[in-house]
């Protein structure tokens, strides 16, 4: 039994189809673990975020000072207090929205109440404060999306 041109070229694209199959395949693997990976570091990123900003208060007992007379009172710090106080909330608040939005467009490892368990328990630890609120509600209702307003709404109330 010889093998004739037509044999040899049918046999040549299977294999070259087998090829192209298994090449496929190994790529799919690759965008797969590539979009795992940049959902890690999309969490990643917010979480180092997050902790950059808790260090700084850390290591400054003037911010730490500020930060918790701001939590008693917005209103009754003085404008350069109002502006390092804003300037550590603002950043705080966009974290959390980037971390909010990451859990509902699935960006986020977990797409579950857990997620958003996390997100509803660093609210209430980091917002629930009168002078946090007062700065909340002096900021442009714009600034932040509706599902930050209404989870700071509902985690904020005594």
């Amino acid at each position: 039994m010889g093998f004739n041109l037509a044999t040899i070229e049918i046999l040549a694209q299977l294999a070259t189809t087998v090829a192209v199959f298994i090449t496929l395949i190994g790529l799919a693997v690759q965008i797969q673990e590539k979009n795992r990976n940049d959902k890690i570091s999309a969490v990643q990123n917010t979480i180092n975020a997050l902790n950059k900003l808790s260090s700084l208060v850390a290591l400054s007992p003037d911010l730490a000072s500020l930060i918790s007379r701001g939590r008693i009172s917005y209103y009754s710090l003085t404008e350069v207090e109002k502006v390092q106080f804003e300037h550590y909330y603002r950043p705080m608040l966009n974290n959390v929205e980037n971390w909010l939005f990451q859990i509902s467009t699935g960006a986020n490892l977990k797409k579950d109440n857990a997620a958003y368990d996390a997100i509803r328990v660093f609210i209430r630890h980091h917002f629930n404060h009168p002078g946090v609120l007062e700065f909340l509600m002096s900021c442009d209702p714009d600034d932040y999306s509706r599902e930050m307003q209404d989870i700071i709404r509902a985690e904020t109330r005594a």
